[in-house]
């Protein structure tokens, strides 16, 4: 009984996880469709509010750069692996407090010279991440001294310089479920393979209980002594 429970939550798994997969897949190529269009111009205030549905990749326009960044000089070779700034509205004069920003994290800036050309064009191309919407604790922290009264909670992270295809959602999904689903076949074949062989192994022990001799008694339950005498 337990192995046929067990067989049916492996259907069940299988089920399930090819029907995540597919909707993994169908995401992945609706997103894929999304970068090789033209990214929208998006003025900096309208993404503060609000990332636009079903929409990844956009042309960042009507913004300004903050003061401060940070960057990351891993091999102390003064070559940046990356920067991050947040930018704000054109319009923006002054701050205050609890204010919200973009907050730009820049692959493809390696010094100060680079990063000023990239912030004071009047556009940049950006994506976002719905995997990596938000910034990694060290970041955070560092970014945090500069910008005390930032509300990173409701800031959106976007992603310059990067890979195209890191942002999608759908990957993560389909590659998921797919493992789910092969690990649950696993399961159904070994909980198969053991049913089957406890199949043969019952069939196996009747017919050798059917060969075994009986032995004839009386009444009482005793062998007769002609019984006894045909058996010798």
């Amino acid at each position: 009984m337990n192995r046929l429970i067990s067989i049916l939550l492996c259907i069940c798994g299988i089920v399930v996880c090819a029907f995540l997969a597919f909707i993994g897949y169908q995401q992945e190529q609706e997103a894929q469709k999304t970068v090789e269009k033209a990214p929208p111009k998006v003025a900096c205030s309208e993404l503060i509010k609000e990332i636009p549905a079903d929409t990844y990749a956009f042309t960042l326009t009507d913004f300004q750069p903050g003061k401060h960044f940070v960057h990351d000089d891993n091999d102390g070779d003064g070559i940046w692996e990356r920067v991050i700034i947040p930018v704000f509205p054109k319009e923006v004069k002054k701050l205050g407090r609890n204010y919200k920003a973009i907050i730009l994290v820049m692959a493809d800036v390696t010094d100060k010279e680079g990063l000023s050309q990239q912030v004071n064009a009047p556009t940049i191309e950006a994506e976002y991440w719905f995997t990596s919407s938000e910034l990694d604790e060290n970041s955070y922290y560092r970014l945090a001294e500069k910008y005390s009264s930032l509300n990173f909670g409701e800031s959106k992270v976007l992603y310059v310089g990067y890979s195209k295809t890191a942002m999608s959602f759908g990957r993560y999904i389909f590659w998921g479920a797919s493992g789910g689903a092969i690990l649950s076949l696993l399961m159904f074949g070994w909980q198969s393979f053991g049913l089957v062989l406890a199949g043969i192994r019952s069939e196996s022990n009747r017919h050798d209980d059917d060969d075994e001799e009986e032995v004839i008694t009386n009444r009482a339950g005793l062998p007769t002594k002609e019984e006894l005498s045909q058996s010798t």
